[in-house]
């Protein structure tokens, strides 16, 4: 990224910040490069689901408040999923799509995404870490990536699919 921020613009450009650093030493460690990969991946998914909602309630010209109402929620709570960190139960969700004439359905990540996620995740419960993963002292417990994805940009977290389809036909109807 290059801020304009006068003599720093050049050092914020070629320096990767602490935080990414610390990052990539932590997920060398295969416990948190698991937890890290699991949780990237379930935010992720909870987003894309959440904005799909919204996405389909704006189309629909509804408000949070009458779309809780169809569904028999606290209005507060609806309002709250859709513009906070929330962490949505399935009936929640699909109440909703219900609600919105959707359902939610699942489809399988593109196979070079599943490959990725899928050896990081195995090779964690065989005790085997996946490629280069020394141990590392001092371990940290991940944090949690955001809801804007800044910590999910990582080489190892799960990335959006650019295209719905798995081996060239599509599975699944998105909401």
């Amino acid at each position: 990224m290059c801020y304009a921020l006068g003599d720093r613009e050049a050092s914020m450009t070629t320096e990767k910040s602490q935080f990414w650093t610390d990052l990539d030493l932590d997920l060398e460690d295969p416990e948190f490069r698991a937890e890290f990969v699991l949780q990237s991946v379930r935010i992720q998914t909870v987003d894309q689901v959440i904005n799909a909602l919204d996405d389909a309630r704006m189309s629909k010209d509804l408000s949070k408040a009458e779309l809780a109402r169809a569904i028999g929620a606290d209005p507060a709570a609806v309002r709250r999923l859709f513009t906070a960190h929330g962490n949505p139960t399935l009936n929640t969700l699909s109440d909703l799509a219900a609600a919105l004439g959707l359902r939610i359905t699942i489809e399988p990540m593109p196979q070079t995404e599943a490959r990725a996620v899928a050896s990081v995740l195995v090779a964690q419960t065989k005790g085997k870490a996946p490629a280069k993963a020394p141990s590392r002292e001092g371990k940290r417990k991940p944090a949690a990536p955001g809801r804007d994805g800044a910590a999910t940009t990582s080489k190892v977290a799960a990335h959006t699919p650019k295209s719905p389809t798995a081996r060239g036909r599509r599975t699944t109807v998105s909401v």
